[in-house]
């Protein structure tokens, strides 16, 4: 009995909560609605519904504003279409969908017009073609920094497009090979196997990295042995 108590004690206190936050972040929203900050009044309108579902002030709000918000993204999204902005089209559409999407988790639904997708669809693939192709030049040049940041971003938008992970993997394990054959050469053998370890678990495996991973262990090993060997000797003739 006392459990049930307490239980109904706190249940009440977190619904008050969650109450008064809901009332706040309504009233919030609709001074920015009268201001006609259509996204910032739909921001809030979201906080609200995020800490009670069925204000319904909130919930009409969010449908009003929400749709002026979308409705504006739109005409920009267009407009840099229309101006051949390939990057501002894809990113300005899915900042749209994004944007739906969270309204749609608080139960409110907004529209997207068919000429805005239409308008997506036809820039996503010229903009992908043009970083994929500025990628390879990268890549070829051996930027290899910048060619996994433009990698990235197709696999992003696109996931599985083109040789996109096989560019992915030389960019991102390439510099890590090339450290590691340097530090073998350099003698640096426990740094050479980090590396090459790195490679093999994360991207199992490039080129004969699981080789070199060996041949650095085994020379590592060997140094190791050698240094505790004189370090117990003691003997300036041994460490000759």
């Amino acid at each position: 009995m006392k459990r049930l108590l307490l239980f109904l004690i706190v249940s009440t206190i977190i619904f008050g909560f969650e109450g008064c936050a809901s009332k706040k972040y309504a009233k919030r929203g609709d001074k920015y609605e009268q201001a006609g900050m259509w996204e910032s009044a739909a921001e809030a309108y979201m906080r609200s519904l995020a800490s009670k579902r069925d204000n319904i002030d909130a919930l009409v709000g969010l449908k009003r504003t929400g749709q002026k918000t979308i409705d504006e993204k739109t005409l920009k999204m267009m407009k840099a279409y229309e101006t051949d902005g390939l990057k501002e089209t894809v990113y300005g559409y899915l900042d749209i969908i994004n944007f739906k999407s969270r309204a749609s988790a608080v139960g409110v639904e907004l529209s997207v017009s068919d000429r805005a997708t239409d308008y997506f669809n036809e820039a996503k693939p010229k903009y992908i073609e043009k970083i994929y192709s500025e990628a390879q030049t990268l890549l070829d040049a051996e930027k290899f920094t910048q060619s996994e940041s433009m990698l990235k971003e197709i696999e992003t938008i696109e996931p599985g497009y083109g040789n996109v992970q096989e560019m992915l993997k030389v960019s991102k394990c390439e510099p890590l090979y090339r450290q590691g054959k340097e530090y073998m050469t350099s003698g640096m053998n426990r740094k050479a196997y980090a590396n090459f370890e790195k490679i093999i678990k994360e991207h199992n495996g490039y080129k004969d990295s699981k080789e070199l991973r060996e041949e650095a262990l085994s020379k590592a090993l060997i140094t190791i042995k050698i240094d505790d060997f004189k370090y117990q000797d003691g003997s300036p003739e041994v460490a000759t």
